[in-house]
C-alpha cells in the first residue's frame, strides 16, 4: 500500500507590527540581556515619538548600564530569520550608531549612521526598517548586547497601554555592572560575592579574585549587594528610574 503523501505547510514567517510615523502609538518591547543567566529581560512599553536616542538611554538604564561607552542599534537589514545566538546581525544590517564620527569598524554590507542628532524617533526608524527583532550593543570591548523583540503596536488610548510611558510591564534580573569583563566577567562576580557571603575563602588564584572584589565594593557598592540575588528584579524601581526620562502620556 502506498504510504500517504504527508503535506507540510510552511509556516509564515512573524512580521513586525505596523508602525505609523504619522499617528502616536505605544510601543511594546521585550528587552533581553545576551549571554547570561539567570535570565534577565524587561518588558517595555514607551511611545513611538520618543526618540531613539531617548530609547537608547532607557534601555541603558534598565540594565544598568552607566553610559560611559559608545552604543549602538542594529536593525536586519534583510529577510532572512536571525541567528539564535550573535552580538550584531550580519551584514547586510543597518547599524544606528551614537556619538561616532567614523565607521571604521563597521564590517562590509553594514551601514552605519551617527544619529547624535535627537530628531530620529523611533516610529521613523521602524517604518524605515521594519523588523520583528533588533539589537542593542553596548560598550564594544565587553561585549554587551541586548536582544530586542518588537511585540506590539498599540493605540495611545488602548487599554492594554500602560498608563504612564515609558512604562516597564515586567522583568526579571539584576542588570550588569559596568567594566567587569563582559557577560562572563559577570558570571565570575556573581561567584565571588556569593562566596563571599557564605563565608567561603577567596583566593588569589592569579585571576585577581580579592581585587575583583575590591573594586566591585568600591565602585559598585549597589551591585555587591544586589549580586546576592542576580534573578531579584525591583519593578517599581526601574519604573521611578525612567518615566522622567521621557515626557509621557497620561490618559483619562
Amino acid at each position: 500500500m502506498e504510504k500517504d503523501k504527508q503535506t507540510t505547510t510552511k509556516r509564515a514567517k512573524p512580521q513586525p507590527p505596523k508602525v505609523d510615523p504619522g499617528t502616536e502609538q505605544v510601543l511594546q518591547f521585550k528587552l533581553t540581556l545576551d549571554d547570561f543567566k539567570p535570565r534577565t529581560w524587561r518588558r517595555v512599553q514607551i511611545g513611538s515619538t520618543a526618540t531613539m536616542l531617548q530609547f537608547a538611554t532607557v534601555v541603558m538604564e534598565l540594565f544598568h548600564m552607566m553610559g560611559g561607552h559608545l552604543y549602538a542599534f542594529t536593525f536586519p537589514e534583510t529577510t532572512k530569520t536571525l541567528p539564535k545566538r550573535r552580538q550584531i546581525f550580519e551584514p547586510p544590517c543597518v547599524r544606528i550608531a551614537f556619538f561616532t564620527e567614523d565607521d571604521w569598524d563597521a564590517p562590509d554590507g553594514e551601514r552605519s549612521f551617527d544619529v547624535a542628532d535627537p530628531s530620529l524617533t523611533l516610529a521613523a526608524a521602524l517604518d524605515r526598517f521594519p523588523c520583528k527583532k533588533l539589537a542593542f550593543e553596548y560598550d564594544y570591548g565587553d561585549g554587551w548586547g541586548i536582544t530586542i523583540l518588537f511585540e506590539k503596536a498599540l493605540p495611545v488610548g488602548a487599554k492594554a497601554a500602560a498608563k504612564d510611558l515609558p512604562c516597564v510591564l515586567k522583568g526579571e534580573g539584576y542588570g550588569i555592572v559596568d567594566d567587569c569583563g563582559g557577560p562572563w566577567g559577570l558570571t565570575q562576580l556573581v561567584k565571588l560575592v556569593r562566596r563571599r557571603a557564605a563565608g567561603l575563602p577567596i583566593k588569589d588564584t592569579g585571576d585577581d579574585e580579592p581585587l575583583r572584589l575590591q573594586w566591585l565594593d568600591d565602585l559598585h557598592p549597589e551591585a555587591a549587594e544586589a549580586l546576592l540575588t542576580p534573578e531579584a528584579f525591583d519593578l517599581d524601581a526601574a519604573n521611578a528610574a525612567i518615566r522622567p526620562m521621557i515626557e509621557h502620556h497620561r490618559k483619562d
